[in-house]
């Protein structure tokens, strides 16, 4: 029931008036495989402890924050347990998440997934004993072995932008000494990295964030209407927006910008 419930995006569906009005909402900015992830970040020193300042950006432009989708991107789907992706010459995806959140602070390094925090992640147990049931069982059990954070939200992507903002921004505070607002995050000040155009790309640039597409860990444990959607999407709708707004088709090696 879990996985059924899990691949119905009501929200999903509802943008998709959005994308008909503006299909450029479906490129993504960069297109890498995430085991590479370490080809593209660059750490810089002369950033650290200045909250207003990135320490960290991905090809030359200033991050702030980073938000990975889970199934697929960094675990294989519907499986909590470790990182899915390959060990690259950089290292493990886990040791590269780490020096990212060294650099731009644990709680600005997060996991938005449609599945782990979102509506759909329940204890199995409520419907006999609701009093007793836990809420968002995955979401925890995904910061446990991981030790990254994982967003609740009642939407799911495309919509849960509020979710995002409010956590990325809910300890700005104003400076005692020159009175004035410590600079917020701002959603351009962030990068959606997934495996989706529909969800985790649209999402992104939707609100103006940077975004990376990244293939799949492992296609074959996604339900089958997942797999026909990124079929499509792949296939079909990727090559026809790269044609038709005149975009080089992505180069992973060289990851093309549009």
């Amino acid at each position: 029931m879990f996985l059924l419930k899990q691949s119905l995006n009501i929200h999903g569906i509802a943008h998709l008036v959005t994308v008909f009005k503006n299909p450029k909402l479906l490129l993504p900015d960069y297109y890498f495989n995430i085991e590479d992830i370490a080809d593209h970040i660059r750490i810089h020193n002369d950033g650290i402890g200045k909250k207003e300042e990135s320490s960290l950006s991905i090809q030359k432009v200033p991050i702030r924050g980073l938000i990975f989708d889970k199934d697929n991107t960094l675990t294989i789907p519907f499986n909590n347990a470790h990182f899915g992706a390959k060990e690259s010459e950089h290292g493990h995806i886990g040791e590269i998440i780490n020096r990212c959140q060294g650099q731009l602070g644990y709680k600005n390094v997060v996991i938005l997934s449609n599945s782990a925090g979102s509506s759909d992640d329940v204890d199995a147990a409520r419907d006999r004993s609701p009093s007793k049931a836990r809420a968002y069982p995955h979401a925890d059990e995904v910061e446990s072995t991981l030790n990254i954070l994982v967003l609740r939200h009642g939407a799911k992507k495309p919509a849960c932008v509020t979710t995002v903002y409010t956590h990325f921004n809910d300890d700005v505070s104003i400076d005692p000494v020159q009175k004035l607002e410590i600079k917020s995050i701002q959603m351009p000040d962030l990068c959606v990295i997934g495996d989706r155009l529909l969800t985790d790309v649209l999402f992104g640039k939707m609100h103006g964030c940077m975004t990376v597409l990244v293939d799949p860990i492992d296609e074959s444990k996604d339900i089958s209407v997942v797999r026909l959607v990124r079929f499509m999407e792949m296939s079909v709708v990727l090559p026809l927006l790269c044609w038709y707004y005149k975009v080089p088709q992505f180069n992973k090696k060289s990851s093309t910008n549009p």
